[in-house]
């Protein structure tokens, strides 16, 4: 190769990488803006056109799948013999699944096995689901007295600097209540003389999502996930197989990819949840769930099984944001 070829390549290599640059630099921009849009909404999940018909038909004919024994309800797959079939479906979970024989000598009306809705059918698909299992444990995080959590990430609360993470550890179901707020410390006061005071809770709730607000006690104490952009919806099936990390105080570093999305699970009061296959432990509950653009998805809550199989259980940053008024800067 000559060197006046060598001298014009050159050119075209440098104009490829700084178009590359720019083109990254437009896809964080749109997400925000995706964010940004769809903060006012009914939603924390994005759906094409084609799945919100279908998610449509589900929350119109919600009433005719809910028993005492159903756990969750859902937009998913069907499955088949252990297998997804790639149809979609209404996803109704149930403790165990039962044949026609066994729930007919238990007097147990079977599920209906499609729903319509304005014209629209939506076969209903049975699968199981186990319980969730709070993660919050005596140990060394963040907790009030006697309790064990993970902060999950910082945001700005009516002005102030907040710390978020799950309601459940503070064994409230509403706040504010009328009582004064229980004191968080940072690592957990149990069984260790370093604990510090983090701040007060100002506000949380488990109708619905399972998340609190703690107000610092000290803001110049706070050192935020390296790499935040912010938060952003989930995105119906394009989020499915996202790799998300997670920095759990039982967990650290813990990568896993999203395979669930949009699952309300009924006995805990759980509203669009989403599961991963990621490892947890209890005290990871609050940890923030970020996307490879840095971009939080999710707060955990648990864990659960589905279909036999273990998975960690989140739910949206944008409704844990949007229900208490928070924002990730």
């Amino acid at each position: 190769m000559s060197v006046s070829t060598q001298r014009k390549s050159k050119p075209g290599l440098m104009q490829t990488l700084r178009a590359l640059a720019r083109a990254e630099r437009e896809v964080i921009r749109q997400k925000k803006a995706l964010a940004r849009m769809s903060r006012s909404a009914s939603t924390p999940t994005v759906f094409d056109p084609q799945h919100a018909r279908a998610m449509h038909t589900l929350t119109q004919c919600s009433g005719l799948l809910c028993d005492t024994s159903v756990r969750g309800i859902g937009l998913g797959t069907k499955m088949t013999k252990g297998r997804e079939t790639g149809e979609l479906a209404a996803v109704v979970f149930v403790p165990r699944k039962r044949s026609l024989s066994e729930l007919r000598k238990r007097k147990i009306q079977p599920l209906p096995r499609e729903v319509k809705c304005g014209g629209r059918t939506l076969p209903v698909d049975v699968q199981e689901m186990g319980r969730v299992r709070w993660q919050a444990r005596v140990g060394d995080s963040l907790g009030p007295f006697g309790e064990f959590a993970t902060l999950g990430a910082f945001g700005t609360y009516a002005g102030r600097t907040v710390a978020i993470t799950a309601m459940h550890a503070t064994h409230l179901f509403e706040f504010p209540d009328g009582s004064v707020g229980p004191t968080f410390f940072c690592p957990s006061n149990v069984g260790n003389a370093n604990a510090r005071n983090l701040g007060s809770l100002v506000r949380g709730s488990r109708n619905g999502i399972d998340a609190a607000l703690i107000q610092l006690e000290d803001p110049s104490t706070m050192v935020p996930m390296p790499g935040i952009r912010g938060s952003r919806p989930l995105r119906f099936r394009e989020d499915e197989g996202t790799v998300v990390r997670m920095l759990g105080a039982m967990t650290p570093h813990a990568l896993g990819t999203i395979e669930h999305i949009h699952l309300d699970i009924h006995p805990n009061n759980l509203a669009a949840c989403f599961t991963i296959s990621l490892p947890s432990a209890k005290g990871d509950s609050g940890a923030a769930l970020v996307d490879g653009d840095g971009f939080i998805v999710g707060f955990l809550v648990g864990r659960i099984t589905v279909n036999n199989a273990d998975f960690a259980l989140a739910q949206p940053s944008e409704l844990v944001l949007n229900t208490l008024g928070c924002t990730i800067p």
